[in-house]
């Protein structure tokens, strides 16, 4: 009773600490637009499930299958960066340090903070669910509601993934050199593979392009097999072909009164069986966790084969104001240009501080390919340009809450005016190292035009990460918003696109509108520290 006990506190603790931040209502609010924007008007001719030029009617299956899809395609990276905080929370407010000398053992703790990410993960799927109902009635094409059919997708494909990343949440931040962004990273570009290359791939039978009701992680081939029976006897041509957002025929599409699928016992057990492999995760996330032994903490990364690979030797130099005097002098009212330059050049030290030697060396051949490289893929090297240095980015306006330097850097002189433009520009620098190969042969190429979108890029991403920073205190917001907004960009969704991969000629109206979100991020920088300055 005890361990039960023990395991419901932390989930009820975790759970209230999460819906008080920022981030939180960005990720519900992000949640509950993309739920909107995938039930498009109904004189649209874009689809948001497309396996041909037609749609089901917008009844209750046709919107809590759309839902559904959404909830296991898209909503786990956004659940993924708002649970993986759990074990990094306890760490900064040292509360781990409490739980260490506590009888809770390492399997008890690491299944309580996956239920504690499991809870506020489901929060996300009642406001879907919540959603799902509001679009069916907005769009009015079918008003009267059958709960089951439009719940039943949502949270029988939903909560056994949601189960799953909040376990591979928790396993990230118990293995030390996944629990900062290089595991984000990882996470977000090991789902995409999956989806591109396994997921969906995996549901059409090989060389038939027939889907086939099979126990498939995503929960999907149920109702796509129903789908594609309709689709079949529709647009015969269009076997195999499935698209999930923002396909566009150049046509009216056909509307299809589809009642949905029999959601039998059999497979509502299917589902619950991938809990097994969300538990399993959890448990062996309790081999490498350290428990908040300092001791336990360092003898891992010394031993670590990865840390031992890595590792550079440190001389331990004693401190030389222990025998130096030292004469103090009143603080000058302003920060002199020469102190700014010295500022700056600190601040970009910080931003490539810690950074391993592959770091540099992938970002080095990355400028190189983008410089020498085949003319057809520069568009592609553009983007992994912008990519690579989020590690580097996403620290911005959030280092001092991390080292807990708040109270030293506002005891400084114009610690918002000279501070903050300092690390923005420190960015700004980074953006522009980045693009520097693939830009060099643009001008070369005579495509300089471009270069204008990568300024453009080189100012918008470090005045997001210090805005969305400044206001979360940590770096999951942003990594979570610039990742799927790259992605989105990356993919063809052209407003997305502030790199201006996918155009075929500058747009000025969005280099505009981006510059323009520069500033505004920006501005949300500066009231947020004006906030922590005045409190």
């Amino acid at each position: 009773m005890n361990t039960l006990r023990w395991i419901y506190h932390m989930m009820l603790a975790d759970l209230r600490e999460r819906v008080r931040t920022p981030k939180f209502l960005v990720i519900i609010g992000l949640a509950m637009l993309a739920g909107y924007a995938y039930i498009p008007a109904t004189d649209s001719a874009t689809l948001s499930i497309a396996l041909g030029p037609w749609r089901g009617v917008n009844n209750s299956a046709w919107v809590g299958t759309v839902f559904g899809m959404l909830t296991v395609l898209i909503m786990p990276i956004l659940g993924y960066f708002l649970v993986k905080n759990a074990i990094e929370l306890d760490r900064r407010t040292n509360v781990g340090r409490v739980i260490a000398t506590t009888p809770i053992s390492k399997p008890v703790y690491v299944l309580g903070k996956w239920l504690s990410n499991l809870a506020t993960l489901t929060m996300i799927l009642f406001i879907l669910n919540i959603m799902a109902l509001v679009m069916q009635l907005v769009r009015a094409e079918v008003t009267q509601v059958d709960l089951w059919a439009l719940s039943a997708p949502i949270w029988l494909m939903g909560f056994p993934i949601f189960a799953l990343i909040a376990a591979i949440a928790v396993l990230f931040e118990s293995i030390s050199f996944l629990s900062g962004t290089f595991g984000n990273i990882l996470f977000f570009i090991g789902w995409v593979l999956f989806l591109e290359f396994i997921g969906l791939p995996g549901l059409f039978e090989f060389n038939v392009g027939v889907i086939q009701p099979h126990n498939d992680l995503l929960g999907v081939s149920l109702p796509l097999a129903s789908l594609q029976a309709i689709g079949n006897q529709l647009f015969p041509e269009f076997v195999g072909h499935f698209n999930f957002g923002g396909a566009n025929y150049g046509m009216a599409p056909q509307i299809v009164d589809w009642q949905g699928v029999d959601w039998t016992l059999a497979y509502m057990l299917d589902r619950l069986s991938w809990l097994a492999l969300a538990i399993g995760l959890t448990l062996s996330a309790a081999l490498p966790f350290d428990r908040f032994d300092p001791a336990l903490a360092s003898a891992s990364k010394a031993d670590s084969p990865l840390k031992r690979f890595f590792r550079r030797k440190q001389s331990v130099v004693e401190p030389a104001f222990l025998h130096t005097k030292v004469d103090l002098t009143p603080l000058a009212e302003q920060v002199s240009s020469s102190r700014f330059g010295r500022l700056l050049i600190a601040e970009l030290k910080l931003m490539f501080k810690g950074k391993r030697w592959w770091w540099y060396g992938v970002a080095a051949f990355i400028s190189l390919l983008g410089f020498a490289g085949p003319p057809d893929g520069r568009a592609v090297t553009a983007q992994l340009a912008v990519l690579w240095p989020v590690i580097a980015w996403s620290a911005m306006g959030t280092r001092e809450e991390q080292f807990d330097t708040t109270k030293l850097l506002f005891s400084a002189v114009d610690p918002i005016k000279s501070q903050l433009l300092a690390t923005w520009l420190s960015g700004v620098l980074l953006g522009l190292i980045a693009t520097l190969g693939v830009s060099l042969r643009m001008v070369i190429e005579g495509q300089a035009g471009f270069i204008l979108a990568f300024w453009v890029a080189a100012l918008f991403i470090p005045s997001l990460a210090l805005g969305l920073g400044s206001v979360s205190g940590s770096p999951r917001l942003f990594e979570a918003v610039y990742l799927i907004w790259w992605f989105l960009g990356v993919n063809g969704v052209k407003p997305m696109d502030f790199m201006q991969g996918s155009w075929d000629a500058v747009s000025l109206l969005w280099v505009s509108i981006y510059l323009l979100l520069a500033m505004i991020f920006f501005s949300l920088a500066l009231a947020g520290r004006w906030r922590r300055l005045v409190k």
